[in-house]
């Protein structure tokens, strides 16, 4: 078959140029963006590494700080059990009973009701709710023979050899400080509890029982919530959630031949400090003093900007540099989640690591960052009455551990 091109004068085919014959650059220009593109992935790998790293890095030192914290708090007090081999620290709000094989951490307030599930109409009227209460056990064996023995009810399926099935909703997955187990929901209609089970020393289970509140329900009337939590000291669902997660962080169970003591708080020696005490806001601290180079202030202008109606500062010399604010206290006429709004904003969510915490049986927020010259701070955003108190610089945990409330 023939095949007739059309000739040029030099006898070669004269078909349209290529794309890139009619354009040389164009190939080069093409290999730059894709050189671009790819230094550009590269870049954002690293830069979201870097970022990474720093969050990690705040939310470590800002974990250290908690624990700091907490072990500074003079409102805490610490259990070590005789018969259940567990330790950990609560508020000194709760009481703490021990029987031959359980402990029980428990808070009432003065609330009429009619038993904690109103719903099995319980014809008595008891004077006291426990707005709070939890149940430790150390039990034998694995974690499928500590469901079998409390839940005898839980059928065939939901096991999985020595362990469990995790069933979302019923059975969850469930970390708490450095344990790791299952959560089991056992309840309705705001009646009942959560049990944990936290495997440990591979032949023992840390069982946590969290009973609901009822009356905090759904279920319940509005105005009957509403009564419940204006009772002076009564726990909130958030704070309760709080406490029970700082009292399981804090817990140590001690080995089957041994007996592990609770840490105990530390407190700086406060010999010679002095006291400074606002009778207006209610709260009072004690603190350090350097005569020749620290300087007290309090002002009392509100600030319309963040809020804050009164701030007391102590100024002073710190690693040679002079002037430096040690520490502040300000009160807030604001609410937390605005607080913390204005607070991210002001810093950047990518600096802040938030914790939550609880201060003398009060909700409090810990907030750590960097600031830009590298150095770590920590706020501490205490929730008391209509005002937030705000403990901050870098001896905040010193005042801290002298804070109190007045009123």
């Amino acid at each position: 078959m023939d095949t007739n091109f059309p000739q040029n004068q030099s006898g070669q085919p004269s078909g349209k140029p290529t794309v890139w014959e009619a354009n040389p650059r164009l190939k080069t220009l093409l290999l730059v963006l894709i050189f671009v593109f790819l230094a550009s992935g590269f870049f954002l790998i690293i830069l979201m590494q870097a970022q990474n790293q720093y969050r990690q890095k705040i939310y470590t030192d800002t974990q250290n700080a908690l624990l700091k914290i907490r072990s500074q708090q003079a409102s805490l007090k610490s259990f070590s059990g005789r018969a259940v081999p567990v330790q950990f620290q609560y508020p000194a709000e709760l009481a703490v009973t021990e029987a031959s094989s359980s402990v029980t951490v428990n808070h009432q307030v003065p609330f009429e009701n009619h038993g904690p599930c109103d719903m099995k109409g319980d014809p008595n009227t008891y004077p006291t709710l426990s707005d709070f209460n939890v149940n430790i056990q150390v039990l034998d064996g694995t974690v499928s023979q500590a469901v079998r023995q409390l839940s005898p009810y839980m059928p065939a399926e939901n096991f999985s050899g020595n362990t469990l099935k995790l069933s979302p909703g019923f059975i969850d997955a469930a970390k708490i400080g450095s344990f790791t187990g299952f959560a089991i929901y056992e309840g309705a209609e705001g009646c009942g509890h959560t049990i944990y089970y936290f495997p440990i020393d591979g032949n023992r289970v840390l069982v946590v029982t969290k009973d609901m509140v009822q009356q905090f329900s759904d279920v319940i009337a509005s105005t009957t919530k509403a009564a419940l939590l204006k009772v002076p000291g009564v726990i909130t669902p958030g704070l309760s959630d709080t406490i029970f997660k700082e009292i399981i962080e804090s817990l140590q169970v001690s080995s089957a031949s041994s007996s592990a003591s609770a840490s105990a708080a530390t407190v700086p020696d406060i010999a010679g400090w002095q006291t400074y005490k606002n009778d207006q806001y209610g709260f009072e601290f004690q603190y350090p003093v350097d005569s020749a180079n620290n300087t007290l202030v309090s002002d009392t202008s509100p600030n319309s900007y963040d809020q804050s109606v009164m701030q007391v500062r102590e100024s002073g010399l710190l690693d040679g540099r002079p002037d430096v604010t040690l520490f502040s206290v300000t009160v807030y006429n604001s609410s937390m989640d605005n607080l913390i709004a204005n607070i991210t904003k002001s810093y950047g969510g990518v600096s802040l690591n938030i914790q939550d915490t609880t201060i003398q049986g009060n909700a409090a927020k810990v907030i750590g960052y960097h600031q830009g010259n590298g150095q770590f701070t920590v706020g501490i955003y205490i929730a008391k009455g209509n005002y937030i108190y705000g403990i901050a610089g870098p001896e905040s945990n010193t005042v801290l551990s002298t804070f109190k409330f007045t009123k």
